[in-house]
């Protein structure tokens, strides 16, 4: 009797390690990277878009935003750090350019963790009289405004960390050299 207590020990210790190790395999070799890109070109296959040329990589908390573009795409994706691994974010899905608009843009908003929200406007400018692009917003009561300078690839990114439902988008402009506004877009907000 006592020979088979140690026969049912065994095979309990044989199928706790077997477990384990399955559940050690299948959070390392799960959906999630070790590494931000990794996570970010999963997240690219998953959607049958890309591989993306990496324009900017933006660090947020918890994570960061890869803003990319694939042909005649751009996408801003973020991706979320959870413990040791990587994984995609929720939102960043990728936009086709709209050649007939003199800016073409996009925002999207999304979770990164508990309570932490990252919002990103992005685009690309198709007016080459366009030097900057302005975003203005209303962000805990106050009127706001960033700039970004276009380079050689006409595409801009801005993007928001800690994002609330009361802050606003107020408009997306794009200025000339001398600061003339070619192009203005307003959002609405109810």
């Amino acid at each position: 009797m006592n020979l088979r207590k140690r026969v049912f020990a065994v095979i309990e210790w044989i199928v706790a390690i077997i477990l384990l190790s399955i559940c050690v395999y299948y959070y390392i070799f799960s959906f999630g990277s070790f590494s931000a890109i990794g996570a970010y070109r999963s997240s690219e296959r998953t959607m049958h878009y890309g591989p993306s040329e990496i324009k900017k990589v933006i660090d947020v908390k918890n994570g960061k935003v890869f803003f990319g573009k694939y042909k005649n795409w751009i996408s801003a994706a973020p991706i979320e750090k959870k413990f040791i691994k990587w994984y995609p974010g929720s939102g960043g899905a990728g936009c086709p350019i709209k050649y007939s608009d003199k800016i073409s843009h996009f925002e999207q908003c999304s979770s990164m963790g508990t309570d932490s929200y990252i919002y990103t406007v992005f685009g690309c400018v198709n007016d080459s009289s366009i030097a900057t692009v302005n975003l203005q917003f209303k962000k805990d009561g106050k009127i706001n405004s960033m700039n970004y300078k276009i380079a050689s690839d006409k595409l801009f990114v801005f993007c928001f960390d800690k994002y609330k439902s009361k802050d606003k988008l107020i408009s997306l402009r794009g200025l000339d050299n001398k600061g003339k506004i070619v192009y203005e877009y307003k959002y609405i907000n109810e």
